[in-house]
């Protein structure tokens, strides 16, 4: 399959961020994580990218929600 090796890390890393990305709220990845507080998955796993800035300032022209 030509996958490159990965670590669970890897993995959770990857889960964590597309949860992000398709709109899951912190609490919800912090419970699926097994993370102590929210605080901590948004520092590790939360990370802006252009797409979510374009599809954010798209929002907010529109004056709907991203």
């Amino acid at each position: 399959a030509q996958v490159p090796p990965m670590r669970v890390h890897d993995l959770r890393h990857v889960h964590a961020s597309w949860a992000f990305r398709l709109g899951a709220d912190p609490a919800t990845v912090q419970r699926r994580l097994g993370h102590a507080t929210a605080h901590l998955t948004l520092a590790v796993y939360a990370h802006g990218s252009s797409d979510s800035d374009a599809a954010l300032a798209r929002a907010m022209q529109a004056g709907g929600s991203a």
